[in-house]
């Protein structure tokens, strides 16, 4: 077996350990910022309580395999041709210290309320598309929209998504490959991905996470 193909096979392993630990510690920050979150919850509210109480359980008595991670609120998106505060800014980034370059995962969070914040803010140009568009995650293949459920139930706005990727006639959201079920956890159902295409850049693949309390 080569150097190069050993190389890849561990470049999957690490990313499928990379991507459980996340999921983890979102799932645990949603859950431990539960009881403070309302259905007039706004969404900056909900991201910055998530990451305070993933932050607090990194600094707690956590499984060694958690030490390398850093998980921040609203950091400014690198290598952005804007510039100072003009810059744009993702909800939740988290990054793995343990090897070079560092896996990366970034997050866009919406609300999923409806009426007031519905799926078209959810795959808007400020959401699904700042990953479509190559603002968001540009040097990396993966993504992730994060749902915060305020209204109805998983299913419902599982639903509304599936139509508005199946509605887009024009190509807008750039959908290669629709959704397709996933579990990166047992315990953190309702999750699907979907692959979209990018100008000059690959292919991205997004993990859509729907986050409820029922």
């Amino acid at each position: 077996m080569s150097h190069g193909t050993i190389s890849q096979e561990w470049m999957r392993t690490y990313e499928d350990a990379f991507l459980k630990d996340v999921h983890q510690l979102l799932l645990w920050g949603y859950e431990d910022a539960t009881s403070k979150i309302t259905a007039d919850s706004q969404e900056e509210e909900i991201t910055g309580w998530i990451v305070d109480a993933i932050n607090d359980r990194l600094d707690g008595n956590i499984d060694d395999r958690f030490q390398h991670y850093i998980v921040e609120d609203s950091p400014p998106v690198r290598h952005s041709q804007q510039t100072g505060k003009r810059r744009k800014k993702l909800d939740i980034v988290f990054n793995s210290t343990s090897v070079r370059p560092a896996p990366q995962l970034h997050c866009e969070a919406k609300r999923l309320r409806s009426p007031g914040f519905t799926i078209g803010d959810y795959v808007g140009s400020d959401g699904l598309g700042c990953f479509t568009n190559a603002q968001y995650a540009a040097e990396h293949h993966m993504g992730a929209m994060v749902g915060y459920i305020q209204s109805q139930g998983p299913d419902y706005w599982i639903g509304e998504l599936q139509r508005r990727l199946d509605d887009d006639k024009e190509g807008v959201l750039r959908c290669l490959e629709g959704l397709s079920d996933c579990q990166v956890l047992q315990n953190l159902s309702n999750e699907k991905t979907s692959r979209h295409t990018r100008v000059g850049r690959d292919d991205i693949l997004i993990y859509h996470i729907f986050l409820s309390d029922s």
